[in-house]
């Protein structure tokens, strides 16, 4: 059992590589392959062979409802498909179970493209959240660019659960949205803890890189990585 579920795991990796290559896009949009002939000869390798095998034993297994571990496993691998309609409908089905397990991991699928799921994210980001569901709930939003979860997110940095604070503290300075937080993470830099010291002073010099790439960027029209 312990093999078959390390095989699962490392599935996932097939499916998030197969997506970066277009694999759910006929044109292959987004692969940086113009032209349509290396296109074909691309999808007739050994990638998209595996990566369509892969796709229905997950698919298949994710049906599976006599094996809820294997299921979880199954929807880990595919959250890198979590913009198809039948793999979101499964997300929210593990979300509503009530499973703690199911809803870890609806949660870190969630995370994978956030904006289908502000209004769950939401609703979960809130002081009396069971910890470990609040943490991924945080960490799901991290790259939402959302302004309701970040004033969320801004309304748990009372929280007593360090870990909780650390995770709040680099998604609001991932996100940037808040009008206060220089002053959130300079009082934070200050903590007693050492890891959510040390968490608000990244998240310092994340907003500092992220201002001065704006900067770069808008004012002087420029690529900072160029």
């Amino acid at each position: 059992a312990a093999i078959r579920k390390a095989a699962l795991q490392s599935l996932g990796a097939v499916i998030h590589e197969g997506v970066m290559q277009g694999m759910e896009d006929e044109q292959g949009a987004g692969t940086g392959m113009d032209d349509a002939e290396e296109w074909e000869e691309f999808q007739s390798g050994g990638l998209k062979d595996d990566y369509q095998r892969v796709k229905n034993l997950l698919f298949t297994l994710l049906e599976d409802e006599e094996e809820p571990e294997l299921q979880q496993l199954a929807l880990s691998g595919l959250s890198s498909l979590g913009f198809l309609e039948e793999v979101r409908e499964k997300i929210g089905e593990f979300y509503d179970s009530g499973r703690t397990s199911a809803q870890l991991v609806a949660l870190h699928a969630m995370g994978k493209f956030p904006q289908f799921w502000i209004d769950q994210l939401a609703s979960l980001i809130r002081p009396d959240a069971p910890p470990a569901l609040l943490k991924e709930a945080i960490s799901a939003s991290y790259s939402s660019q959302s302004p309701r979860l970040a004033q969320a997110i801004e309304g748990v940095l009372d929280h007593r659960d360090s870990e909780v604070l650390r995770y709040a503290l680099m998604t609001l300075a991932n996100l940037n949205l808040s009008e206060n937080l220089g002053e959130i993470l300079q009082r934070f830099s200050l903590h007693e803890n050492s890891a959510i010291q040390e968490a608000a002073k990244d998240g310092i010099e994340l907003i500092n890189q992220k201002n001065f790439q704006k900067y770069m960027e808008e004012d002087l029209g420029m690529d900072p990585e160029g």
